[in-house]
C-alpha cells in the first residue's frame, strides 16, 4: 500500500482517538483548521506556514506534518517549517511529528539528525 494524504490523516485521527485529544485541527475535510505560524528574520517575514494536523492534550500540543518527498529545490523551505514547527511544540511540551513514506523513513531522519531538529518520524 502507497503513501498517501488520505492514509496520513487516518493515521492522525487514529492517534487522536487513542489518546484522547482534547482538541484536534485537522488540514482535512470536517475538521477545524490548524492556525498559521510565521517565521521571522530581522522583521522581515520569511514565510507561513500551516501544520497538518495539531492535537492538544491537557499540558500539550503535538504537531504533525505530512510530507511525501525531499528535493534539493524544496530542502530549505522545508527545514525552516520543521525549525519552525518544532520551535512551537517545545514551547507548549509537545513535539514534531513527520509522517513520511515508509521507504524514505531514512532520509529524513538522517537530514533531522544532521541538521539537529528535534522532530520524531513516523514512516507510514
Amino acid at each position: 500500500m502507497s503513501f498517501t494524504k488520505n492514509k496520513a490523516v487516518d493515521y492522525i485521527r487514529e492517534v487522536a482517538t487513542t489518546t484522547q485529544a482534547i482538541s484536534t485541527s485537522i488540514q482535512a475535510r470536517d475538521f477545524k483548521k490548524p492556525d498559521a505560524y510565521s517565521i521571522r528574520y530581522s522583521g522581515f517575514k520569511r514565510g507561513s506556514f500551516n501544520p497538518d494536523a495539531i492535537l492538544e492534550y491537557a499540558a500539550k500540543k503535538d504537531f504533525y506534518t505530512i510530507e511525501e518527498d525531499l528535493t534539493k529545490a524544496n530542502m530549505s523551505e522545508k527545514l525552516y517549517k520543521w525549525i519552525l514547527f518544532s520551535m512551537e511544540a517545545k514551547k507548549t511540551k509537545g513535539r514534531l511529528i513527520l509522517l513520511v513514506p515508509k521507504t524514505k523513513e531514512f532520509q529524513f531522519t538522517n537530514l533531522l539528525n544532521w541538521k539537529q531538529i528535534e522532530a520524531e518520524v513516523v514512516g507510514i
